[in-house]
């Protein structure tokens, strides 16, 4: 049986409503990887304090997306081209967690698609098919469905795959900087009950997907804000990623709000200054 958007978004609902009721988080979030020979994909269920046309609203648009992918840590300039309602064209700039201009960092080039809007369902995706390190084929996908007046049921997906190059830089950061760090599944619990959480390009896929997560929810948490009002909408978004100190603690609040406090004036200059040339 066929189903439409808003029934399949609701079918899942139920499949992890007790994972959503009761989990490690303590918050309605439910998080799965998955990882085979050359893709990775991370997904985020959730419930969400925010009415769906609230939801919709701020998230049907490829403009709205660029302040969200923003505050991810690894992402350091973001440019729109519209090409109609639908679809558009977005540059993402992605590098490493300290401050880096654009043309220091990897340019992406990104389709915002939005698959449908109705008044009960919301699905749009961004997709690119290169990367750096001969990774390719990224898909980030969002859906929205309404769960009651004042709450919506959001899924994020995130997925790339990986090539022979992507796999040896991976290999090499997991040998080094990143063998300590963690995703957030647990594996399971050591003599004292303490959980010990997933490793690997599987913890990786997993941070990145959260970290997109919690750009979703700092943009909709701060949606009345201007743009001049970025910092706080950027300190929001490290109070959220706090609640996750094992997956997250290499960020410093200092250096993560002062990075994305010169990554944004950089867009804000560079923008202006295209306006200006048309």
């Amino acid at each position: 049986v066929v189903t439409n958007g808003y029934e399949s978004l609701q079918s899942q609902y139920q499949s992890i409503k007790g994972s959503l009721e009761s989990n490690q988080y303590g918050a309605p979030v439910f998080i799965q990887s998955d990882f085979q020979e050359d893709n990775a994909s991370g997904e985020v269920f959730a419930l969400i304090e925010h009415e769906f046309n609230e939801v919709a609203a701020g998230l049907s648009s490829a403009d709205y997306w660029c302040d969200v992918v923003l505050l991810h840590i690894n992402v350091k300039g973001c440019d729109v081209k519209f090409n109609d309602d639908s679809e558009s064209n977005m540059t993402l700039y992605v590098g490493r967690r300290y401050f880096q201009t654009p043309d220091q960092a990897h340019e992406m080039q990104y389709r915002f698609n939005k698959v449908s809007s109705s008044p009960n369902y919301l699905h749009v995706n961004l997709t690119a098919g290169d990367g750096p390190l001969g990774t390719s084929d990224y898909l980030l996908t969002f859906e929205a469905i309404p769960f009651n007046e004042s709450t919506s049921f959001i899924h994020f997906k995130y997925s790339y795959r990986y090539g022979f190059m992507a796999k040896l830089a991976l290999d090499g950061y997991l040998a080094t900087i990143g063998r300590h760090k963690v995703g957030f599944t647990i594996t399971k619990y050591d003599d004292s009950n303490n959980p010990i959480f997933v490793k690997g390009l599987q913890g990786i896929v997993e941070r990145n997907s959260m970290r997109y997560f919690l750009a979703i929810r700092s943009f909709l948490d701060t949606s009345t804000l201007t743009r001049e009002q970025w910092d706080t909408r950027v300190q929001h978004w490290y109070r959220l990623a706090r609640r996750f100190e094992r997956q997250f603690i290499e960020v410093r609040e200092k250096e993560y709000v002062e990075t994305k406090r010169k990554e944004f004036r950089t867009r804000e200059t560079t923008n202006t200054a295209l306006l200006r040339m048309n």
